[in-house]
């Protein structure tokens, strides 16, 4: 370097460069170095995440920290395309198709779709708001989402319940603040009624406290007994029901029986009786009547129970969903005797009693109450059709479903 300068000068240089300062000290630097620049080629990619992406690798080149590339669309019937986002399961969008972005090193975009499912409620009878709308979303590769099934408000309404059929809505049926998965719009009309229950009964309370001293489990059947029921009869009920269920263990559905000391419940003939069946269970009240437990209420009580299991099973829809009492042949036998005056049980009642009675006429179980029905004033020919008739939908079940 040649440098020339006064006492006033302040220098600055380097290797191959001519500095020259007068004495304003003013310093002219005339570079001579060359820089090499390395390029840098990134990708961005577009994984379709359930969507059609035409695009899926786009690469761009840069000497400096990050370049540009274009966001493919993405295609999904049915589905509206949010954007992409590098986690796969998003539900929203880090960034928009057919806008540009900036990348400083290889990445991974996910597309972010989403589906909007509609879910109506319809409750002309009811008495808040007469329709109810929920939404909710299906994104990327689900097909369906969840939604909470509304309560609505009766004055008088047994439960809580709907039906996707405006006409005697009993089935299939859905139950409020229950989840259920909608994969479409669907419309659902309040119910008024469990389609499973029978006529609503007063005082009948699953939730309620029972203090039980004793449990009895035969098949999917348990039984609970009530304190102050003396334990004598417990133990000729509970042998009762070993003799039963040794002989029909298919009887014993999903369900539990109460047999209570308090008599709160309905009355049916000699002894108390009750039951709902719901949610695929069967939920009985039996009274203890200060003297025995009878056993033609337990009977008769599982038989409700029976009757609608097995008419669950096979996707029944008529109006008390009963197995048994959807079936023409035995209906026409129920008109003939009540039409004659010799019967004057609810046809509902009388579809449990004639089980019960199937049990006395096949099995002779020798209880006391032995026909719970008018049986014995049926003519001969009307008693060997009906239990012939019985016969056949009890083995069906048997057979059929187990």
């Amino acid at each position: 370097s040649n440098i020339v300068s006064n006492d006033y000068s302040n220098v600055v240089g380097n290797n191959n460069s001519n500095i020259i300062s007068n004495s304003n000290s003013n310093i002219n630097i005339k570079s001579t170095s060359n820089i090499n620049r390395v390029t840098k080629t990134y990708t961005a990619t577009f994984v379709g995440n359930g969507a059609t992406v035409n695009q899926t690798k786009i690469s761009c080149s840069t000497n400096g920290d990050s370049c540009k590339v274009y966001v493919p669309p993405a295609i999904k019937k049915g589905y509206t395309v949010l954007g992409y986002n590098t986690n796969k399961n998003a539900t929203s969008a880090q960034i928009k198709e057919g806008s540009y972005i900036l990348i400083n090193k290889n990445i991974t975009y996910y597309a972010i779709t989403a589906k909007e499912i509609t879910a109506t409620f319809i409750k002309p009878k009811a008495d808040d708001p007469k329709t109810i709308t929920k939404k909710c979303y299906a994104y990327n590769n689900n097909t369906s989402c969840n939604i909470t099934i509304p309560r609505y408000y009766k004055t008088g309404s047994y439960d809580n319940t709907w039906s996707e059929v405006s006409v005697n809505p009993y089935r299939p049926f859905y139950i409020s603040d229950t989840v259920v998965s909608l994969s479409s719009d669907k419309t659902f009309y309040a119910s008024y009624r469990h389609p499973n229950y029978y006529p609503p009964q007063a005082n009948w309370r699953e939730d309620r406290n029972v203090n039980i001293t004793r449990v009895y489990t035969a098949g999917e059947t348990r039984f609970e007994y009530e304190k102050g029921i003396p334990e004598s009869e417990i133990n000729k009920h509970i042998s009762f029901i070993k003799k039963v269920y040794s002989l029909y263990p298919w009887y014993f559905i999903k369900g539990k029986v109460f047999v209570l000391n308090s008599p709160t419940y309905a009355k049916i003939s000699k002894a108390y009786g009750l039951t709902a069946y719901r949610y695929n269970w069967g939920f009985m009240d039996i009274q203890f009547d200060g003297n025995r437990i009878s056993q033609n209420a337990t009977l008769h009580e599982m038989a409700h129970s029976f009757d609608a299991y097995y008419a669950y099973m096979e996707g029944k829809e008529d109006k008390y969903y009963n197995y048994l009492g959807g079936k023409s042949d035995l209906l026409n036998i129920y008109n003939r005797v009540h039409k004659a005056g010799i019967e004057d049980l609810s046809s509902t009642e009388w579809m449990a009693a004639i089980i019960t009675d199937w049990f006395w006429h096949y099995k002779h179980l020798n209880d006391n109450e032995q026909y719970y029905t008018s049986f014995l004033k049926y003519d001969n020919n009307t008693q060997k059709e009906l239990m012939n008739i019985v016969n056949k939908y009890m083995v069906k079940a048997a057979n059929g479903y187990k």
